[in-house]
C-alpha cells in the first residue's frame, strides 16, 4: 500500500483521502465507512434508538469494523470484547435484552448479530438513563454499575477519553451526513 503525506495531517492511500484524528484512527471517506449503515438503521429502528448512535459506537469501538483485530475475528485488546460493536459476552446477560441466540465469539463477529445485540443494549441504557446520551455512552463502555456509581459521585469513572472520542466521532458523522444529531 502506498501512502503520501500531504502536509496538513492528510494521507492519500490508493486514491482514498484519510485525515488523521488525535487518537490516530483514520477518518475514512471511502465506501466501507457506510457499509453497515443499513444494519444500524434496521436495528436502530427496531430497538427505538437513533441509528447514528449505533454507528458512532461502532466507530469508537472498532473503527466500523476496520480494526485489525475485528477484521481477523480476534478478541479486542481488553481480552473480553468481540465484533463490530465490541460486545463483552462475559459481562452481558443478553437474555435480559430479549436476545436468545448464541453469544459466542464466532456469533459476535457477525456484524448483524453484533449490531442487533448492541442496539438492544443501547435501548435498555437509553431507558435507564432517560436518553441522557453521556450516561448511555459511559454505561456502554464502563458498565451500568460503574456509571451509576459515577453519577452518585462515588467514583470518578474512567470514560473521559471514551466520551471525548465519542463526541468527536459524532461531530465527524454530522459533517459527513450534513445533519445535526442531538
Amino acid at each position: 500500500m502506498i501512502a503520501l503525506w500531504i502536509g496538513i495531517g492528510v494521507f492519500v492511500l490508493m486514491g482514498t483521502k484519510v485525515a488523521l484524528a488525535k487518537d490516530k484512527l483514520p477518518v475514512n471517506t471511502s465506501s466501507d465507512f457506510f457499509k453497515y449503515d443499513p444494519l444500524f438503521k434496521k436495528y436502530g429502528a427496531k430497538a427505538g434508538v437513533p441509528w447514528w448512535v449505533l454507528k458512532v459506537f461502532s466507530r469508537v469501538e472498532s473503527n466500523i469494523g476496520r480494526d485489525p483485530r475485528v477484521r481477523k475475528g480476534e478478541v479486542s485488546s481488553d481480552g473480553l470484547s468481540w465484533g463490530l460493536m465490541q460486545i463483552a459476552p462475559s459481562r452481558l446477560n443478553v437474555k435480559n435484552l430479549g436476545y436468545y441466540g448464541a453469544v459466542t465469539p464466532a456469533e459476535l463477529n457477525k456484524p448483524e448479530v453484533s449490531v442487533d445485540i448492541s442496539s438492544r443494549l443501547v435501548a435498555e441504557l437509553w431507558k435507564v438513563y432517560k436518553g441522557e446520551l453521556q450516561w448511555v455512552v459511559k454505561a456502554y463502555n464502563q458498565g451500568q454499575g460503574n456509571t451509576d456509581k459515577e453519577k452518585k459521585g462515588l467514583i470518578k469513572g474512567y470514560t473521559g477519553d471514551y466520551w471525548a472520542k465519542w463526541q468527536r466521532y459524532r461531530t465527524e458523522l454530522e459533517k459527513e451526513q450534513g445533519e445535526k444529531y442531538v
